[in-house]
């Protein structure tokens, strides 16, 4: 993506569609210069992932922390060099935003199973880019998987729109937290995921792993709900560590 100046960053995030080809885009397919622009405008469906995220977006685009939160998510997309790379983010910006925009509503039913485990005891600095800024409830439909990073083996969710967002590390889980997981996993099962979203200040998130994250076997009723249902209040749930 090609990023700009302020404004370039603006039109992109905000969803302003500029015509000719760009009726499936946030921006002017015509003046796509980077390898992410030309792979939305060519992929209907990271064209389609990119009008919901700029649709989300310009309901929020007035909030200063939240578009500081875009710069931010816009300079990772960029790196993308991959269309998988580029669903990804978008697809878990999607998330993030709306949550942001509608409170997470707790499914009535009882989960399959809840993850409570122990926080990150390590606070990040100032001078962390994946300092955290804030909170939302979210839920979200997809499949649970088995990843891996620096920190270790763990179980993240990749929700039906390509996002992807960890669910917990496999030392965090007690012996029946953990097999029961891997069965889910292992097996396949569509899940609904319900639980409290850190959201870093370059646009990506996770599971916060100090509340408890509900898992639930997903319903063919359940499938069709939104990945963050409404319950008539605000999503942002904390900003720079304030309640």
């Amino acid at each position: 993506m090609t990023l700009i100046g302020y404004s370039r960053i603006f039109v992109f995030a905000v969803g302003l569609c500029l015509g000719g080809q760009a009726e499936a885009a946030s921006f002017n397919c015509a003046k796509a210069s980077s390898y992410v622009e030309r792979a939305v405008c060519r992929n209907p469906a990271l064209s389609v992932l990119d009008d919901e995220m700029s649709g989300l977006f310009s309901k929020l685009s007035t909030d200063p922390i939240l578009k500081g939160e875009q710069r931010g998510w816009l300079k990772q997309v960029s790196k993308c060099d991959n269309e998988s790379c580029i669903r990804e983010s978008y697809g878990t910006r999607v998330v993030v935003l709306s949550s942001t925009i509608s409170e997470a509503k707790r499914p009535s039913r009882t989960p399959v199973l809840v993850l409570q485990t122990k926080d990150d005891p390590t606070p990040p600095t100032k001078d962390d880019p994946t300092l955290k800024t804030r909170k939302v409830m979210a839920l979200a439909a997809g499949k649970i998987y088995f990843s891996h990073d620096a920190a270790g083996g763990g179980y993240a969710l990749e929700v039906e729109n390509g996002g992807i967002l960890q669910l917990a590390y496999v030392w965090s889980l007690d012996e029946k937290q953990a097999t029961t997981i891997s069965e889910i996993a292992d097996n396949g099962v569509p899940v609904l995921v319900y639980g409290v979203v850190d959201v870093y200040g370059e646009g990506s998130a996770a599971f916060y792993s100090g509340a408890p994250i509900y898992i639930y076997r997903q319903t063919s009723a359940a499938s069709a709900q939104p990945l963050g249902a409404s319950n008539g209040n605000g999503g942002l749930l904390e900003r720079n560590g304030q309640k």
